[in-house]
């Protein structure tokens, strides 16, 4: 909180006393000294009444803005998911470098909910926007797509690479799971390719949508 500067107690026609104004005139404006005092003191306490409604107001917009920007960031990584990520999916596919088996746009059903596959890709792809929303101020990169294109290799090297194989290894016991895609080039650069491109086009979209809704 802001000090009372000397501005505030001329707003409250308190007058400024130094040693160079203490004098019969200056004291003869009050009946005695508690006059003075309390007048001061209810003055502060208007002054400290204003500052504690002005910082509430702030945060409760800051925390409103901080609400609409995940929501925000959530549908940008949705928008990236359907558009740029499952493009790059199609075309990595059509260039015989992904398996047959992973098809962009999959309407099969995902257990354990039987949701469609491309319907729960932009849920999780939308979780990963709505942190991107949080985080994005701390990452490095000028442009908001550059750190979106940091976000998403992050994204390849930490959960793909790392905790996914770990997860489906350790806690549901599915077999042949490899950290870093194995260490396999064509494998490592579809995963950089399909998360980079989600983070940089996440990261576009997030900057459109939440040019508008500023």
């Amino acid at each position: 909180m802001r000090s009372v500067n000397r501005s505030d107690w001329k707003e409250c026609n308190v007058p400024i006393v130094t040693s160079r104004r203490l004098n019969d005139q200056t004291l003869a404006q009050f009946v005695n000294a508690a006059e003075l005092q309390t007048r001061i003191l209810l003055c502060g306490h208007a002054v400290h009444l204003a500052e504690t409604r002005e910082m509430t107001i702030m945060a409760t917009s800051s925390n409103s803005l901080s609400a609409a920007s995940i929501a925000v960031g959530f549908v940008a990584a949705a928008i990236a998911v359907i558009t740029v990520h499952q493009s790059i999916i199609y075309g990595l596919g059509a260039a015989k470098i992904l398996p047959a088996s992973v098809k962009a746009w999959s309407m099969a059903p995902v257990a354990p909910y039987a949701v469609p596959k491309i319907v729960n890709d932009m849920f999780w792809g939308g979780l990963w926007g709505a942190l991107f929303a949080a985080i994005w101020p701390k990452l490095p990169g000028g442009a908001m797509w550059l750190r979106g294109l940091i976000f998403g290799l992050a994204i390849a090297l930490i959960s793909n690479w790392t905790l996914l194989p770990f997860i489906k290894g350790t806690i549901f016991k599915i077999p042949n799971q490899v950290y870093f895609a194995g260490f396999d080039p064509t494998r490592m650069m579809a995963t950089l390719l399909i998360a980079g491109g989600f983070g940089l086009a996440t990261g576009l979209f997030f900057s459109v949508l939440r040019g508008r809704t500023d």
